[in-house]
C-alpha cells in the first residue's frame, strides 16, 4: 500500500483495507464470487452486498454489466434467479434458495447501485425488464404462509415469507433461528423487510429512466407495495 492509499493513520485498519482488496483480487475473476479457497462460486447474495465496497475499491462497471447479462440469462420465466450464477449444477440447492431475500434481490440492488455510483441509465433500461420480473415474483408471493395467519392481520398484503428465505447470516449466533434439512423457519421479519427495501429501490430507479416518475413518487409507490403493473 503506497503513502497515497493510507486512509487512516491506524496501521490495523489500514491492513484491512488491503487485506479486502486482495480478498476482492481472488474473487473478481470473470464472475464475482464468495470465496477463492473453496466453493468459488458466484453467490448472487455475496455479490449484491459487496457492490457498492467493490466499487470504491476498483473501477468494476465492465465487470458487473458482463454479471448482470449472466443474471439474465439465468432467470427463470416466474421472475426468480438461482442462487449462483452462473449456474453451477446441484439444482436442488442452488434453484430452490434463488428466490432468498438478499440474494434473488441482487437482481435490483446490484443495479441500482451501479446506476447510483455510476450515473449510468444505459443499464438501467438494458435489464429493466429483469428487475420488474422479480418485483412480479415477489409480489405475487407476498401473504402469510398460513392461511388463517393471512385472514387475521389486516396487513397481509404487505407481509412476506412464502418461499424459502436464508435469513440474516450476520445476526449473532445467540439470536439466530436455526435452520435444518427437517425444519425452516419462516423468517417473516427480513423478507418482509428485503420486500419493501427492493421495491423502492426499484421504483427510484424507474424515476431515473422515466421523467413523469420523480425518485420521490416512485419510492413512495414502492412502499404501498404497487401492484405489477404500476412497475
Amino acid at each position: 500500500m503506497t503513502k497515497q492509499e493510507r486512509l487512516t493513520s491506524n496501521p490495523d485498519v489500514n491492513r484491512f483495507l488491503e487485506n479486502t482488496r486482495w480478498s476482492m483480487k481472488g474473487n473478481f475473476l470473470d464472475v464475482p464470487t464468495d470465496c477463492p479457497t473453496r466453493e468459488r462460486l458466484g453467490w448472487t447474495g455475496d455479490a449484491q452486498v459487496f457492490f457498492d465496497t467493490a466499487a470504491y475499491l476498483m473501477g468494476v462497471a465492465s465487470f458487473f454489466r458482463k454479471w448482470l447479462r449472466d443474471v439474465q440469462d439465468a432467470q427463470a420465466n416466474s421472475g426468480k434467479v438461482a442462487a449462483v450464477v452462473p449456474y453451477n449444477g446441484i439444482a436442488m440447492m442452488y434453484d430452490a434458495t434463488g428466490g432468498s431475500v438478499g440474494w434473488g434481490d441482487a437482481l435490483v440492488l446490484v443495479q441500482y447501485r451501479f446506476w447510483k455510483r455510476y450515473g449510468d441509465t444505459d443499464l438501467i433500461r438494458e435489464f429493466y425488464p429483469m428487475m420488474r420480473a422479480y418485483a412480479t415474483f415477489m409480489l405475487a408471493r407476498s401473504g402469510h404462509k398460513d392461511k388463517q395467519a393471512a385472514a387475521a392481520n389486516p396487513y397481509n398484503r404487505y407481509v412476506y415469507e412464502k418461499g424459502f428465505h436464508l435469513g440474516e447470516w450476520l445476526e449473532p449466533e445467540e439470536f439466530r433461528d436455526k435452520v435444518s434439512g427437517r425444519a425452516a423457519p419462516p423468517r417473516t421479519e427480513e423478507p418482509t423487510a428485503y420486500l419493501h427495501y427492493t421495491l423502492a429501490h426499484l421504483a427510484e430507479t424507474r424515476g431515473g429512466i422515466t421523467p413523469r416518475c420523480t425518485s420521490r413518487a416512485g419510492t413512495e409507490r414502492g412502499s404501498r407495495l404497487a401492484s405489477p403493473n404500476q412497475l
